[in-house]
C-alpha cells in the first residue's frame, strides 16, 4: 500500500510539473505575442527597420514556444479544444502580412537607403512650384519690359492732364 501512494504521489507529482511546464510556455508564446505586436506598432509609429529585425527573432521564438506547447499538450494527455497547426499557420499569417504592410510602408515613407513617395511626391510638387514662380517672374519681367518700352516711346502729352494720365499709367 505504501509502494501504490509513493507510486501515485510521484505520478500527480510529475503531471504538476508538466502542466506548470505548459503553463510557463503558454505565458512564454503569449508575451512573445504581445512583444510582436509592439514591434509592429512601433514600425509603424518610427517606420525603423530594426523593428523588422525584432520581429523576425520574435517570430522564430513563437514558433518554437507553440511547438513545445504543441509537444506538451500531446505528452499531458488533455483533452482541449486546441489544434497546434491552426496556431502556427495563424502565427505565420498574421507575420507575413506584416511583413507586406511594413514593405509598404517603406515604399510610402522610404529608408535610409531610398526616398519614399511622400518625399518624392514633395519634391516634384516643389519643382513644379519653383517653376511656375520662374515662369510669373519671367512673365513679369516681361510685361514690366514691354510697358517701359511703351511709356518712354510714346509722344509728349499735349495738356498737363494727359501728362499726368501718362505717368499713371507708366508708374503702375
Amino acid at each position: 500500500m505504501l509502494a501504490v501512494f509513493f507510486y501515485t504521489e510521484r505520478t500527480v507529482d510529475n503531471t504538476k510539473e508538466q502542466l506548470i511546464g505548459l503553463q510557463k510556455d503558454i505565458l512564454a508564446s503569449a508575451n512573445t505575442m504581445l512583444m510582436m505586436r509592439r514591434h509592429e506598432k512601433d514600425f509603424i509609429a518610427r517606420v525603423d527597420t530594426k523593428y523588422l529585425e525584432r520581429m523576425e527573432d520574435e517570430y522564430l521564438s513563437i514558433l518554437s514556444q507553440i511547438g513545445q506547447i504543441n509537444i506538451g499538450v500531446a505528452t499531458s494527455g488533455i483533452e482541449i479544444d486546441y489544434d497546434g497547426q491552426t496556431a502556427l499557420s495563424r502565427v505565420d499569417d498574421y507575420t507575413q502580412r506584416f511583413f507586406k504592410l511594413s514593405e509598404l510602408v517603406l515604399l510610402i515613407h522610404g529608408d535610409n537607403q531610398q526616398e519614399g513617395l511622400i518625399e518624392h511626391f514633395k519634391n516634384k510638387a516643389l519643382a513644379f512650384e519653383r517653376a511656375l514662380i520662374d515662369a510669373d517672374s519671367r512673365s513679369m519681367d516681361l510685361s514690366h519690359y514691354r510697358q517701359k518700352i511703351s511709356c518712354t516711346s510714346s509722344s509728349q502729352p499735349s495738356t498737363q492732364k494727359s501728362y499726368q494720365e501718362s505717368n499713371v499709367i507708366c508708374l503702375s
